[in-house]
């Protein structure tokens, strides 16, 4: 089957997390093409068979090429197997507060797309330190510190759960299976 994973990212991490999902669609023998929304085309999503989407958070929003562009394909979003990924800090947290974060950040996607993905999922993101501007810098240290994230700016920080990453991806490719 032809997969196309779309993603926008600010600071690249995004970028990494949907290269792993389409290395575990290859493994499951699918044909996958990975690329950011903003330069997708409709022919890159007519092609498509099957589509996932991506984007990464910052202060409670995902990107707004991610939104666009699933506003612009809500059509074969909702007529192709489809998933969504969201990529945050917010997603490392496990308290109650911190999943009722998640559950608004989701239903604000939904509500700014018009698209209710049946398979929606958070993953923790990464602190990039070094691709930070000073002033970034400095205030993503702060926001670190008061949550108990790394603090540590001479390097990046990542706190993805790759294993659920690949579980992810495999259930998606079992579901195409289904």
């Amino acid at each position: 089957m032809r997969i196309a994973v779309f993603y926008e990212t600010r600071y690249g991490h995004t970028g990494a997390v949907a290269e792993r999902i389409a290395e575990g669609l290859k493994k499951a023998g699918h044909e996958v093409a990975v690329g950011k929304c903003r330069k997708a085309t409709a022919g890159d999503v007519s092609a498509a068979e099957a589509i996932l989407v991506g984007s990464s958070v910052q202060m409670g929003r995902h990107r707004p090429k991610a939104i666009s562009f699933v506003k612009a394909n809500l059509e074969a979003l909702k007529t192709k197997p489809s998933a969504f990924f969201s990529v945050s800090l917010s997603a490392r947290m496990t308290g109650k507060h911190d999943a009722e974060d998640l559950k608004t950040i989701l239903s604000d996607f939904s509500k700014a797309t018009g698209w209710e993905p049946a398979r929606p999922a958070c993953f923790a993101g990464a602190i990039m330190y070094k691709k930070y501007w000073f002033g970034l810098r400095w205030l993503m240290k702060r926001i670190a510190r008061s949550q108990g994230n790394d603090t540590d700016t001479s390097k990046d920080h990542v706190y993805t759960d790759w294993d659920q990453v690949d579980g992810f991806a495999a259930d998606f490719a079992a579901g195409l299976e289904g």
